[in-house]
């Protein structure tokens, strides 16, 4: 008996049980929920209630030491000991991702550490989710497929690292639900541009992926006229960018060399859902057909563009990590837009059980399986 209490102790195997099986409650009720969502006023009452039990989850989540989250919460609690305008002159006009700094100081100042997580897990989330209403409302994806949209989300289990990086997924978020706006639902780059800034200044991961925002006008199925007036808006920016944030730019080169240069963590397990996820993503778009619609062939594109990025960065674990969380959001949007066009050519059955086996290595062998929200003494 004391054997047995003592591996239960050391593995913390109740407590990691209990966490991840929350975890699936909530995804499979989300699922259930969005199914049979009668409107799209009953949709976001729906998608807030999901939103508020994972932001809760978020709130109680005890970290290991090893999770980025406790290694945070102290730099956040050595911030707060700081006046504000000697922080603000020290540390956050030197640093290259500033808006981050401000996040942890604000955290510790409060005090209370679940509001780290919470508030990253709100971003987060709340970006996701309201794509999923706008394609509803929008785009009249609804029942089934975007169920199937949700669960494609939900499946590689991001949440742990949400909640505990706090800062490049939330960051990699911000731009996508950016990115979305402008080639799904006609929004204005310029509209835009302030979240593209922000994600920028609060991790440099969200660099790259603002330089292939101004870089994707040139695939970018558009009139001439138009075509052409982005173009122009974006060689403004990006003298913008060169006057007043090419520290940022180089800093962001810099870590990426860096990166490439010290592989000093990767996980296999991760590996294997980051991989499973680039070849649905490439094998999705090999078996449907392209379309006349705009907003669908940009999508495409951005995806194959991506694809091809990927499979290079696959060498490299934490950024392969990190950007296959953008291809896998971008490719749920994709999926929503286009599935019901090419039901002939791809079974949703098997892109179900695809999200099914992806969820179970996540729970038992992933980052998730370290999810927990209470100790046992």
């Amino acid at each position: 008996m004391d054997s047995i209490s003592d591996f239960l102790h050391r593995t913390m195997l109740i407590e990691r049980l209990a966490g991840v099986s929350l975890y699936l409650f909530v995804v499979f009720l989300g699922y259930y929920l969005i199914k049979y969502a009668k409107n799209h006023r009953n949709l976001r009452i729906k998608l807030i209630f999901i939103l508020a039990i994972l932001s809760l989850m978020s709130f109680f989540f005890v970290p290991d030491e090893s999770k980025d989250l406790f290694r945070l919460w102290e730099i956040a609690q050595t911030y707060a000991t700081k006046d504000f305008i000697t922080f603000f002159n020290v540390n956050v006009l030197k640093s290259r991702e500033p808006l981050n700094l401000l996040f942890l100081y604000l955290g510790g100042k409060i005090g209370i550490r679940g509001v780290l997580p919470l508030v990253s897990s709100i971003i987060f989330y709340g970006c996701l989710f309201r794509v999923l209403y706008l394609l509803y409302k929008k785009n009249n994806v609804g029942g089934l497929n975007l169920a199937d949209t949700y669960l494609l989300i939900m499946c590689a289990g991001a949440f742990l690292e949400v909640i505990s990086d706090l800062r490049s997924f939330v960051a990699i978020c911000l731009v996508f639900y950016a990115f979305t706006c402008e080639i799904v639902f006609k929004k204005s780059f310029l509209s835009n541009v302030i979240i593209y800034i922000l994600a920028s200044l609060f991790h440099s991961t969200a660099i790259p992926l603002f330089v292939l925002r101004l870089l994707f006008v040139i695939f970018e199925k558009k009139s001439t006229k138009n075509k052409f007036l982005s173009l122009l808006l974006n060689l403004f920016v990006v003298f913008f960018i060169y006057l007043f944030g090419s520290s940022y730019v180089l800093g962001a080169i810099e870590k990426g060399i860096t990166y490439f240069n010290n592989d000093i963590y990767s996980y296999f397990w991760e590996y294997l859902i980051g991989i499973a996820q680039l070849l649905l993503i490439i094998f999705y778009l090999l078996k449907t057909k392209k379309n006349a619609d705009n907003s669908r062939t940009n999508v495409r594109h951005l995806l194959t563009i991506f694809s091809i990025l990927l499979c290079v960065l696959v060498i490299e674990y934490n950024m392969f990590h990190r950007y296959i969380l953008f291809a896998q959001n971008i490719f749920a949007v994709y999926y929503a837009l286009t599935i019901s066009d090419n039901k002939g050519r791809v079974n949703s059955s098997y892109i179900r059980l695809y999200c099914i086996l992806i969820l179970a290595i996540a729970v038992t062998r992933g980052n998730l399986c370290g999810y927990k929200f209470f100790l046992l003494g």
